[in-house]
């Protein structure tokens, strides 16, 4: 098939992809003058009944073994991550090759970065955009769109796309996160870090890092600003939800978290509704905040006892009293 292959003007490169194996040894089965074709030995292979899963999540972005490997074990696959490696290895020159820069290394405890990370995934059947991060201590800037200023925690984010996130489906954000802290206890901890040669876990107790006090988590974004209507609502992604009526027809500060949805008055008036899912045109009441007797309905201060006043420049008169038939009369007279 090489031979044959290379007569009818194809590319080393395209024969190899074909058959499955690395570049050198096409070239090395026409140096030597090989006939028929080069491969595997004819037989099966404990990965043949996984390769179209296999190859499926590659056309999806996961070109991660581990992740792959990872997947198949749990549809039963009993052999080696080798076989895995290996029929993944040819296909990766469909992407484009990696830069390369100097490392930069710092002792245990002496330097932690930040970064945001972002990419999407799918949650409840739906593709989602998710933002993470790796914490800080002391914030400095780098230098923008200069990842190899910051260039640990550039590698600890791809490593959360590349092996946890990627090509995920989770059913809620409370589920993704569950599973990213059994992902982190499990895998992420125990592996044996390719820089340090350690596990991380076991690399903990160098760092003598001393806790800091707990924090409320982060919200999902910056706050929004919205503004409440006439009938007391606040509305936020095609659904409504009450606030106070002493509060009034002002602009909020609107944000959320994993459940809620968190509305704040500009005098630090707080307000939590759980978050309507499903269909849009929901409202949520609290009966609390649109009581009538707390509706502000704007009165003088003077009139409080008083009887109706009036203009005095006019008399009093009696209001004469008619018939409604003489409208009835006027109408048709009108219309003629």
């Amino acid at each position: 098939m090489i031979t044959q292959g290379k007569k009818n003007g194809k590319y080393l490169k395209d024969i190899a992809e074909e058959l499955g194996v690395h570049l050198r040894t096409v070239r090395r089965a026409l140096d030597r003058g090989w006939p028929g074709t080069v491969g595997r030995p004819s037989g099966t292979s404990k990965l043949d009944p996984y390769k179209r899963w296999i190859d499926r999540r590659l056309g999806e972005g996961v070109w991660n073994a581990v992740v792959l490997y990872r997947e198949i074990q749990e549809q039963g696959y009993s052999g080696e991550i080798t076989l895995v490696r290996d029929y993944v290895r040819p296909k990766r020159v469909l992407r484009s090759a990696s830069r390369r820069t100097v490392r930069f290394e710092t002792l245990p405890g002496q330097q932690m970065q930040n970064d945001w990370g972002e990419i999407g995934t799918r949650i409840g059947g739906t593709v989602t955009k998710v933002y993470f991060s790796v914490g800080d201590i002391l914030p400095g800037f780098c230098r923008p769109y200069r990842p190899q200023t910051k260039g640990k925690v550039e590698s600890g984010v791809k490593y959360v796309k590349k092996n946890f996130l990627v090509g995920g489906r989770f059913r809620e954000l409370a589920h993704l996160n569950e599973e990213l802290e059994r992902w982190n206890r499990e895998d992420a901890d125990t592996r044996l870090h390719g820089t340090t040669g350690c596990r991380p876990i076991d690399r903990f107790s160098e760092e003598r890092l001393t806790l800091c006090p707990l924090v409320k988590p982060y919200l999902q974004g910056l706050p929004n600003t919205r503004q409440v209507t006439r009938e007391g609502f606040v509305n936020w992604k095609g659904n409504r939800y009450s606030v106070p009526w002493s509060w009034g027809p002002v602009a909020v500060r609107v944000s959320r978290d994993d459940r809620n949805l968190i509305l704040l008055s500009a005098k630090g008036e707080e307000v939590r509704h759980a978050l309507l899912t499903g269909e849009t045109g929901q409202c949520r009441l609290d009966l609390s905040h649109h009581r009538l007797e707390e509706k502000n309905v704007p009165t003088s201060p003077c009139s409080a006892g008083l009887p109706p006043q009036y203009d005095p420049r006019w008399e009093k008169e009696e209001v004469e009293r008619r018939d409604l038939a003489l409208y009835d009369l006027l109408e048709e007279e009108v219309l003629r």
